[in-house]
């Protein structure tokens, strides 16, 4: 997994150009992210890009999310971690609220 993350780390260069985040049309976005709800058997689902330090929500599925800093993202933590990520209940957990 840390080799995936300096990977990333190392490409976000790519993410300088809005055209980066304006390739795929919203509407393709959203049934990526209906289909991840799916998959995961959630209501929630959300496509963000993310570099170190930075964060750009591209779609938001099952909740009407405001801006999150990254400091406070699942985002920060999933890429830092190694293997999946979960939290039972954001509402409780001290890193999100």
């Amino acid at each position: 997994m840390q080799n995936f993350v300096q990977k990333m780390l190392e490409d976000s260069h790519c993410l300088d150009s809005d055209s980066v985040l304006n390739a795929v049309p919203e509407k393709e976005y959203h049934a990526i992210a209906c289909l991840a709800a799916s998959i995961c058997n959630t209501k929630y689902a959300f496509i963000t890009f993310a570099r170190e330090g930075e964060m750009w929500t591209k779609i938001a599925v099952g909740l009407d999310m405001p801006e999150v800093s990254y400091e406070r993202s699942f985002c920060r933590y999933t890429m830092l971690g190694d293997g999946v990520f979960g939290v039972p209940d954001a509402l409780d957990d001290a890193r999100f609220s």
